[in-house]
């Protein structure tokens, strides 16, 4: 058989290497995601930008990247202190545009965090929950 077999969880190596790509952003820093409501975000080399999500009901929401930059997104369900991924995503979206669609639970947090895919550019892109 050529090829790996993809793992059905993550690794504690893939766990690490994920909290070392998207360290926690202090509260001041991240802004919250609303239904239906956009935002612009622009970000440094390296840099990323965070949010966070409450969701008021059960059911499956959508994120998506807009513009022209390449992003890449994760998402986070925060479990006391702890943030656990719940999903990724690099060019689901429109044209390198990240999308992720999710089943989330109605008044648990998440956090949302959003990243060039390039680490040498500063860029502009929007982000929209639905």
């Amino acid at each position: 058989e050529v090829g790996t077999s993809r793992a059905p969880v993550l690794s504690l190596t893939d766990k690490k290497t994920i909290l070392k790509l998207y360290p926690p952003k202090a509260e001041q820093d991240v802004k919250t995601l609303t239904v239906g409501e956009s935002w612009i975000v622009s970000v440094e080399p390296g840099e990323q930008a965070h949010f966070v999500f409450r969701p008021e009901r059960s059911r499956k929401y959508n994120f998506m990247t807009f513009g022209s930059a390449d992003t890449y997104l994760m998402a986070f369900e925060k479990i006391g202190a702890s943030e656990v991924v719940i999903a990724e995503d690099d060019d689901s979206g429109y044209r390198r545009n990240a999308f992720i669609s999710q089943n989330l639970v109605g008044g648990r947090t998440y956090v949302i965090r959003m990243r060039l895919y390039s680490r040498n550019a500063a860029d502009t892109f929007g982000v929209l929950v639905y």
